[in-house]
């Protein structure tokens, strides 16, 4: 499968003021917060599992080297989903157009919920600067994103 490929050094973007769009920390970026998936695998049922590994995989396939980070984010990463929760997840690209993402993610979505026969998946796409922001509008959200999230990929 395409996520199984080594994955490939890329340059950590810096951390930047969503409006500002100036530096806000001289350190890069690090995606791999959360649990590593690999870790935690065997407490998810095999066909959430399977889900997920085509999800990267189309992912991968749509977005090749855009795509930074893939995370598993709110009920299903806590592990406390009713059978009816969508899939909250955080898809990090290297930019990010809303206009662009958010349909083209919508529909991808929903083809892998119909193939799949699985709760919807919910995919955000967002860059290092927009998660940053999140907070701004969302008090605190990132800091539980960062507690909560299961790391799909890269691994």
């Amino acid at each position: 499968m395409a996520h199984e490929r080594e994955h490939e050094a890329v340059a950590r973007p810096r951390l930047l003021h969503p409006i500002a769009n100036a530096p806000v920390a001289d350190t890069p970026f690090d995606f791999s917060f959360g649990r590593p998936f690999a870790q935690v695998r065997a407490t998810f049922d095999d066909h959430d599992a399977r889900i997920y590994d085509a999800l990267v995989d189309a992912l991968s396939a749509t977005y090749g080297a855009r795509l930074r980070a893939l995370k598993l984010v709110g009920s299903r990463a806590r592990r406390d989903a009713r059978p009816d929760s969508d899939h909250d997840l955080l898809v990090f690209l290297d930019h990010c157009d809303y206009d662009v993402e958010v349909p083209r993610l919508a529909a991808l979505g929903a083809r892998m919920t119909a193939a799949h026969g699985c709760s919807a998946l919910s995919l955000s796409p967002m860059t290092v600067a927009q998660f940053v922001g999140l907070d701004a509008k969302y008090a605190g959200i990132t800091e539980a994103f960062r507690r909560d999230a299961v790391h799909l990929w890269p691994e």
